[in-house]
């Protein structure tokens, strides 16, 4: 089914053959200002030159050859020469209809029944889930169904985290609090036990303590160090604790993951791409393409038509460790082999450009993949703090002793006041939510503040205005709460998102419970 822009391409063509013009001046395409029109044509500037004529003139012609069309709500010649489109509701609602009647609503994939791997999620073991997880979540499951709906082979991979320093951190900060278990003793030599040595709450403040502690004590991380090279190397100890960390880690996971409706086919992590490691690097040296420079393994991976440098891809470093370019190539010569995918799709944040540049370029490069074998990588964007760099997710921590910053948590979350959602038009408004409401439209880049009434509302937005938040423990931990949800639940800024305030009450009760619980643990 042809695609609404390809109807109105269609349109537009005859008007310009009619006309007189070359047909293939009628090029549509999405506008790029949405606050002047839908759609847009700049044939007419290039047609000028070739009919020697005024652009607006030749826009002139189409428009009016195009002005009783029903499809067109308005059709418009600007000068220089543009052509501004908006389509017609009833053409739009019967173009629904119409899908709506067709097979898949009318969807004709060019291609059906690939091989598709999409690598998606990003979770790490003994690491609970954040907020900064739901971008590859959300976007990988998107992917697949549509992947699906194509009807291609579809496999979803979690892609885990599961063999770096963090487990060789988790063994040692498990000996320091548990020694008595037979893992750390160099003399046993009966079965390990079946049941885990931590829950998943235990397991989940584990790591950020050891993670913490290796800031700080060298002699400790030289120890996890050693640690993780002992699992790596096969100690059966740690291999039996580290069994016992992916079977709770994962079992977690696949709850969190079932709430958010994601669901992935394979559960396979780096662990699984280190067999394959030692043939690749072999094959690589073998066939010429990795070579030695300053101590460390490498393959040029740069092009002569690249613009930008693009720096050696490394294989090993200098003390022959892997690295995360290591794993992700072994893991594309095992997803080869096991699977044989027409395409492969990864989803990370839009900082990996040149980190996925430099292993694709690799993998052609050295054979991993066949030469119609797919490589794609789908990069989003991230959430920018004030001087532009991405935030760093954490979860609800609470300090017991200094308490939250009053001042902060007192003047609200700060929209209309600290910060303005701004229109890719110009327009100002308090937040991004508000976006569109006319009532809440303070003014724009040009005027600057002409309402400064809403301002004034916004500056009074606080827990001390809502009623609710006055009799609320957790008043100086929230700082009262969205004020959008405020209002499109209850009509007024100043009152409380109920369910958002016994979501917020809940995780502030956990974590000072957290809290207590750990200084209750160091006093002892």
């Amino acid at each position: 089914m042809k695609t609404i822009i390809e109807h109105i391409g269609e349109v537009v063509s005859k008007a310009f053959e009619e006309c007189g013009y070359d047909a293939s001046y009628a090029k549509i395409t999405i506008s790029n200002r949405p606050d002047l029109c839908e759609y847009q044509c700049n044939g007419a500037m290039a047609a000028a030159k070739a009919y020697k004529k005024a652009p607006f003139m030749i826009a002139d012609e189409v428009v009016e050859k195009l002005s009783g069309s029903s499809m067109f709500e308005k059709i418009e010649s600007v000068k220089p020469g543009f052509i501004n489109i908006n389509i017609s509701a009833g053409y739009l609602a019967d173009f629904v209809n119409s899908m709506s009647e067709k097979e898949k609503f009318g969807y004709e994939p060019e291609v059906t029944n690939k091989t598709v791997i999409v690598d998606y999620g990003g979770a790490n073991a003994a690491k609970p889930l954040h907020v900064g997880h739901l971008r590859s979540a959300v976007i990988g499951e998107s992917v697949k169904r549509i992947q699906k709906y194509a009807g291609n082979n579809v496999i979803g991979d979690v892609h885990l985290g599961d063999w770096g320093l963090q487990m060789g951190l988790i063994i040692e900060e498990l000996r320091d609090r548990k020694p008595e278990l037979p893992y750390f003793d160099e003399n046993y030599t009966g079965e390990y036990p079946a049941e885990p040595p931590f829950t998943i709450s235990e397991l989940e403040e584990i790591y950020p303590t050891a993670s913490a502690k290796s800031k700080d004590d060298e002699a400790f991380l030289a120890r996890a160090h050693e640690a993780t090279l002992k699992l790596q190397s096969g100690d059966k100890a740690c291999t039996a604790i580290w069994h016992h960390i992916m079977n709770v880690s994962k079992a977690d996971l696949k709850k969190n993951y079932d709430n958010l409706n994601v669901h992935f086919d394979l559960w396979k992590g780096e662990s699984d791409a280190q067999p394959y490691i030692p043939d690749m690097v072999e094959k690589m040296k073998k066939d010429g393409y990795a070579y030695v420079s300053d101590g460390a393994l490498v393959v040029d991976v740069k092009e002569d038509t690249d613009t930008k440098e693009i720096p050696p891809c490394m294989i090993l470093k200098s003390d022959g460790a892997s690295l995360y370019n290591t794993t992700d190539l072994a893991t594309i010569m095992e997803r080869m082999r096991l699977y044989h995918p027409d395409e492969i799709i990864y989803l990370t944040d839009k900082r990996q450009d040149l980190y996925f540049d430099q292993v694709f370029r690799c993998a052609r490069k050295t054979k991993l993949v066949e030469p119609e074998t797919e490589l794609k990588w789908i990069g989003f964007g991230t959430v920018n703090g004030k001087d532009g760099k991405p935030f760093n997710f954490f979860h609800f921590m609470i300090d017991l002793e200094g308490g939250p910053c009053v001042a902060k948590r007192l003047s609200g979350c700060g929209s209309g006041t600290e910060y303005l959602a701004v229109t890719p038009w110009g327009d100002l408004y308090p937040c991004h939510q508000f976006v569109g409401n006319e009532k809440f439209l303070m003014g724009n880049v040009d005027e600057g503040i002409v309402r400064e009434d809403i301002r004034d509302e916004f500056k009074c937005c606080n827990v001390y205005a809502k009623e609710k938040c006055r009799k609320c423990f957790a008043k100086f931990y929230c700082s009262g709460g969205c004020a959008a949800n405020s209002y499109n639940f209850h009509g007024n800024i100043n009152d409380a998102y109920d369910v958002g305030c016994e979501l917020q009450r809940k995780r502030i009760e956990c974590a000072i419970m957290l809290k207590v619980s750990q200084m209750e643990e160091e006093q002892a």
